[in-house]
């Protein structure tokens, strides 16, 4: 069907071509011990999960997991934090754990105060930003300093982020392609990687590394400078006391998407956190943990009006500087565990 076509159609139908939102959010988490619980909402309403697991019965070792998930499909809000503590005095045991936070939403793209016609060809900004935490290494490395090492003992801790944006306009297709189904009018990505692999005294084969980009790079609108896109940072002969941690911050950027009036779009987001740990023979655990918030934001400088979106933040949302109150109240709960398994 040709574009003219589609704007004369939608033309003649006005209002009547508008459609009730759709609009939900889910939230899935993974904890060390292998359970899994999930939340949804619909339309209005922000899915909230936040569990706390924490197990300290393992044979003297210890194995500790905290998450939290939010998602609002109508203001574009996703929240995810994990942190992942394990110790064993002889056991080489990995724990995993994950955070999964997702909204789906369709948006109709409205004249507003625009004073345009319907099927109308019109241009609207997306801003967003990706903020948070990651980092793996050793939790409170000197709080148990009276405990015995192994000559085996290993720190073993990675963690791995994504987000994932895309808005995909229903009645646009392919150029050239009728069989490729509806037109992705815009996309941007988020992949953070930190490993931290140790023993208690450094050694051939060590390896800490931290990876971290995003795109496409957009335009920075303001808010705090951006931490560094494609950060790369590798390292042969980590030791067991180091920590290593990136703060990612893409800071507010802006994307410019095409579109008509009268034309739906369906918008959705993913967010990822996967971390993994293993002490073994260590004084201390091995922890890997992030804090990650994705925001976006549909915004018209013609006056259009965008049934389904909403702006702003639920206030209930913590952001990440708060939860990282939340991580240090776990370190303290894994030393408080440590110290009555030596007794």
């Amino acid at each position: 069907m040709s574009r003219s076509l589609i704007a004369t159609i939608v033309a003649l139908l006005g209002p009547l071509a508008q459609a009730a939102p759709i609009a939900s959010s889910d939230v899935t988490i993974r904890d060390v011990n292998g359970l899994s619980s999930s939340v949804s909402a619909g339309p209005g309403e922000a899915a909230v999960l936040a569990p706390l697991s924490l197990d300290s019965a393992l044979s003297g070792g210890l194995q500790q997991s905290l998450h939290r998930g939010t998602a609002a499909a109508e203001q574009q809000t996703l929240r995810g934090v994990a942190t992942l503590s394990a110790w064993h005095p002889s056991a080489a045991n990995l724990f995993t754990a994950s955070t999964d936070a997702s909204f789906f939403k369709h948006v109709q793209v409205l004249p507003g105060t625009s004073g345009l016609d319907w099927g109308a060809a019109v241009q609207f900004d997306v801003l967003l930003r990706v903020d948070g935490q990651i980092g793996a290494g050793w939790l409170n490395p000197l709080v148990f300093g009276g405990m015995p090492t192994y000559s085996n003992a290993r720190s073993l801790a990675s963690v791995d982020a994504r987000v994932d944006y895309r808005i995909i306009d229903l009645n646009q297709g392919v150029p050239g392609c009728g069989e490729c189904g509806p037109a992705k009018v815009m996309g941007f990505g988020y992949y953070g990687h930190v490993l931290f692999d140790a023993k208690v005294d450094a050694w051939t084969g060590a390896e800490g590394r931290i990876e971290s980009r995003w795109g496409p790079p957009g335009e920075w609108v303001g808010g705090t400078l951006p931490s560094a896109n494609n950060y790369e940072f590798f390292e042969s002969n980590i030791r067991a006391s180091d920590q290593l941690s990136h703060f990612p911050d893409t800071s507010l950027r802006r994307y410019t998407v095409s579109t008509f009036v009268g034309n739906t779009l369906e918008i959705s987001g993913d967010m990822n956190l996967f971390v993994q740990a293993m002490g073994q023979g260590t004084t201390s655990q091995s922890t890997g943990y992030f804090a990650h918030s994705f925001d976006a934001e549909l915004v018209s400088a013609q006056g259009l009006a965008f049934d389904g979106e909403l702006a702003g933040i639920y206030p209930a949302v913590p952001e990440p500087g708060t939860w990282a109150t939340l991580l240090a109240g776990l370190a303290l709960l894994g030393g408080v565990a440590r110290r009555r398994a030596a007794r």
